[in-house]
């Protein structure tokens, strides 16, 4: 695929919608936003977005520009609360793009226009389990943390952190201090109360009880809709009680389970991971 990866301009509000859009509906469990938050902006807010990525050192915004058309992009900025850290965010090629190393030109692509700010390093929140995304990033450089965190939009996902330090070019340039990463936080763990509040419930089995299972924080319920994106599938369960419980597993999984609307299953809290359960 004859492909070049540019810079977002000014003018490319609506070009930039149109991608956060086809982003969030390819994978819903993926991102911070929802398909209706975004679509839901104003056109002002868009137009005022692609002028603050396209140029400066502040934040950024690149593309994949093929004879298809636009088929990828990826998000950068400096985070304020983290000196010299560039965050990498947003990040989604097309499906039909997929496995062309496009993914890896932009992760480049951050990299480089982080090295060239002065900045020390690249991070990034992925979530657990996402194990193509994972895969990419530790081919680009990148590794994890041991840090994680549970969003405060998506209350049963963990997100685990990665980062790519640049070295000495960067302490150079007199952002990086010389002994190591500069006021990185020491810890981010998960805050399971809230977590827990959201996603757990009264312990209950399938009607046939044809199942058993280690963990027991099991809740019983229906599968009202599987949303499925290019990895990640989201699947809303409602329980016995009447409670909802969203769960975002790869769409393996969910393809190999034949998960349906109407199917019965166990929403199984394990940590801060929701699995499913289905008697087949």
């Amino acid at each position: 695929m004859t492909a070049r990866v540019r810079r977002i301009r000014p003018d490319d509000g609506q070009l930039l919608r149109g991608l956060r859009l086809r982003a969030l509906a390819d994978a819903p469990g993926a991102f911070a936003s929802t398909f209706d938050e975004e679509a839901g902006r104003p056109t002002g807010a868009w137009d005022a977005d692609a002028d603050a990525r396209s140029a400066g050192d502040g934040s950024a915004t690149f593309v994949v520009e093929s004879t298809g058309g636009i088929v990828g992009l990826v998000g950068a900025y400096l985070n304020a609360e983290e000196r010299g850290t560039v965050e990498l965010v947003s990040m989604w090629v097309a499906p039909d793009a997929r496995r062309e190393g496009l993914g890896t030109r932009l992760v480049e692509q951050v990299v480089d226009w982080a090295r060239e700010g002065g900045a020390c390093r690249v991070a990034l929140w992925v979530v657990r389990g996402n194990r193509p995304a994972i895969a990419l990033y530790e081919r680009s450089g990148f590794v994890p943390t041991g840090l994680a965190q549970v969003p405060a939009t998506h209350p049963c996902r963990e997100e685990l952190r990665m980062v790519h330090e640049l070295g000495d070019g960067a302490r150079a340039r007199g952002r990086c201090t010389s002994s190591g990463p500069a006021e990185v936080p020491t810890a981010r763990r998960p805050s399971f109360a809230p977590l827990m509040a959201e996603c757990s419930g009264p312990q209950a089995r399938l009607p046939s009880g044809g199942m058993r299972i280690s963990a027991r924080n099991q809740l019983a319920g229906r599968v009202v809709r599987v949303d499925h994106g290019a990895v990640m599938s989201t699947v809303v369960i409602r329980l016995d009680g009447g409670q909802e419980v969203v769960a975002a597993i790869t769409k393996d999984s969910a393809e190999g389970l034949e998960l349906a609307a109407g199917d019965p299953v166990l929403a199984v809290i394990k940590s801060t991971e929701v699995m499913i359960a289905k008697e087949l």
